[in-house]
């Protein structure tokens, strides 16, 4: 079996400097990854000059305070005076393609790839009510990793919102990004958090833990929501931070998706398309170990809105390939426990995540005996969307 490789990044200042070379710095994308990269470099005392978007074609548009340029202001530029951060998934390959063959750069001397910077991201799960503080564990993060971009704080769909002291996300690090993770179930907890400035908000409308009956009434409440004349989704503050996801599934009622599709589109909120992940890994792992008939598996999932078998065969040719959250890492239960990985509920690695060492624990990751058979079923490559580029 081939091994998996943590993707750490460039860990100290002094070495983004020398990969820089004095260079200024343009990032390419104006998405969420992008963000992150502004974070984390301004964090550092990084300044960026510019952003690019190859989907504009006007001037005078700007994202987090920077100019953001089209291809031909790019070309305008004196180019070996700058430094071009590709901060992109979906079109990671065309964006690198044009650098080298159209703007003639080199990969790692005028350009490169986000995840050559970019640290894991660390996720802080609210799955019970007694809780430990959120800025314990920032401060505790932000010392271990300081080249960290985001704290992605995911807020289980039985949690007591009620119960949440949202001072405590407060932090006044505006150059540090929290990225909440809600519900359609928790309307609540946007409202409460549409002030924060620094916050980027992934909205799932519909639910990617489970697909059951549950989601039908999801459905229900943001059609109701969004009906409303005076909606959380008229709040220009809040769409500049906004991240939705729309999620479906074979059992969902597509006039229900029809209809919510058309009134995003008349509020013109930017949405993605999505098929549900199958959540948690670990019954899909023990599934595989459990049948050798592809058949069986077909019949077990087949209430979701993808080839199981499609996914399988794609992901078991990248072996080799890094697994996709081993750069979202560590994950913090707020009952003090740290998981091994945010797409199984097991096993756990350490009982006290306050006491626990993180580049230790990342470290251990990809020797882990976990690890090696998820990647032997071909699971740490098992996202589509990301496969394809």
């Amino acid at each position: 079996m081939l091994p998996v490789k943590t993707l750490v990044g460039l860990y100290k200042k002094k070495d983004l400097e020398k990969l820089f070379n004095k260079k200024k710095i343009i990032i390419w994308g104006v998405g969420p990854i992008a963000r992150e990269m502004f974070c984390c470099l301004s964090g550092h005392k990084i300044k960026v000059k510019y952003f690019i978007d190859d989907r504009i074609m006007e001037d005078g548009h700007t994202f987090l305070g920077k100019e953001v340029l089209n291809f031909n202001k790019i070309k305008e530029l004196d180019l070996k005076e700058y430094f071009i951060i590709v901060a992109a998934t979906e079109y990671k390959k065309q964006a690198n393609l044009y650098l080298e063959t159209q703007l003639n750069l080199k990969k790692n001397i005028s350009y490169c790839n986000w995840l050559k910077i970019a640290r894991p991201h660390a996720m802080i799960n609210f799955v019970k009510n007694e809780g430990i503080s959120y800025k314990k564990i920032y401060r505790k993060i932000k010392k271990e990793l300081p080249f960290i971009s985001k704290i992605e704080i995911w807020f289980s769909t039985n949690y007591d919102y009620k119960k949440i002291n949202f001072n405590d996300f407060l932090i006044g690090d505006q150059s540090f990004l929290n990225s909440f993770q809600i519900k359609t179930s928790q309307l609540e907890i946007i409202r409460k958090l549409k002030s924060f400035k620094n916050s980027q908000i992934i909205f799932h409308i519909g639910d990617e833990v489970g697909i059951d009956k549950k989601i039908l009434d999801y459905y229900d409440q943001i059609l109701e929501e969004l009906s409303k004349k005076e909606t959380i989704f008229n709040n220009q503050n809040l769409k500049k931070n906004l991240n939705l996801f729309l999620y479906q599934s074979k059992i969902l009622n597509e006039e229900k998706i029809s209809k919510i599709t058309k009134i995003l589109k008349i509020k013109k909120i930017t949405f993605w398309m999505c098929d549900p992940y199958i959540m948690p890994y670990d019954k899909v792992l023990n599934n595989l170990k459990k049948y050798n008939d592809i058949e069986k598996l077909k019949n077990i999932y087949n209430y979701y809105n993808f080839d199981i078998q499609l996914y399988l065969d794609l992901s078991l040719k990248s072996k080799n390939k890094p697994c996709l959250c081993q750069r979202v890492y560590p994950v913090i239960n707020n009952d003090n426990t740290l998981m091994h990985c945010p797409l199984y509920e097991e096993p756990i690695l350490n009982k006290n995540a306050m006491k626990s060492k993180l580049m230790k624990e990342i470290n251990v990751r990809s020797k882990h005996t976990f690890c090696q058979g998820c990647q032997k079923y071909g699971l740490h490559r098992f996202d589509l969307k990301v496969l394809k580029n």
